[in-house]
């Protein structure tokens, strides 16, 4: 016989069982359907039964409670390690820097007369493979042995640098000459830099006078590292 009121048990899902003579146990089921039991108020004996004596406490079985409170909102964990790099991606495009000049163009083409150009290109601070070109024409029977440029970058807070020098070659001809020439460089830049260039022709005074700028250019592509040999 059960001794106290505590000892009463419900068995979700089991076979009805005997708790002792007189009393009864009955499974409570998942379905939602209540059962009578009568509960003895001295010695908590129970019994299944449709109504109670005034000496009875009556027990619903199987009924469904109302949902509990919800529960405080744990801490935050411990953040995660940090995960590894991933791989650097592909370069991306290369920025070009252009002065071209022709005959016939309205600007004014770099003097032929050994003076400073004016600036031809701006360039920032970086690392840039540098090409310059010329053509130059000699319209008279003239000893004309060659012209060269020299180009210059003046760089912002620091000592200008120069070359490479680069030579065209002109020879006498009965009509006229032709001749063309250029030089590549690959140069770093610390700064902000105006690059220019200085040419001139060597020979006579008739022959100076009679050479003329064809065409003209300097072409400087920005590159992600220079390596020089």
């Amino acid at each position: 016989m059960i001794r106290n009121r505590s000892a009463l048990m419900l068995v979700t899902g089991v076979a009805v069982g005997a708790l002792s003579a007189g009393s009864v146990a009955v499974a409570a089921t998942s379905t939602g359907k209540q059962v009578t039991m009568c509960a003895l108020k001295t010695t908590g004996a129970v019994r299944l039964a449709t109504k109670c004596h005034k000496t009875e406490k009556a027990v619903k079985l199987g009924q469904i409670g109302p949902r509990g409170l919800i529960g405080l909102t744990g801490s935050p964990g411990a953040t995660g390690a940090t995960g590894s790099t991933g791989a650097t991606g592909p370069a991306g495009p290369s920025d070009a820097y252009s002065y071209a000049w022709s005959t016939g163009d309205t600007s004014i083409p770099p003097p032929m007369d050994f003076s400073q150009s004016g600036t031809l290109l701006t360039l920032p601070a970086g690392s840039y493979a540098v090409q310059w070109h010329i053509e130059i024409q000699d319209f008279a029977q003239s000893t004309t042995p060659y012209a060269y440029c020299t180009p210059s970058y003046a760089v912002a807070g620091a000592a200008a640098l120069t070359g490479p020098l680069f030579f065209v070659g002109l020879y006498s001809s009965s009509g006229y000459s032709l001749g063309s020439g250029g030089a590549s460089r690959v140069v770093t830049l610390p700064a902000t830099t105006s690059v220019s260039v200085m040419c001139g022709v060597i020979g006579t005074p008739t022959g100076r006078a009679a050479v003329v700028l064809q065409n003209f250019q300097v072409v400087a592509v920005k590159v992600g590292t220079a390596h020089i040999g």
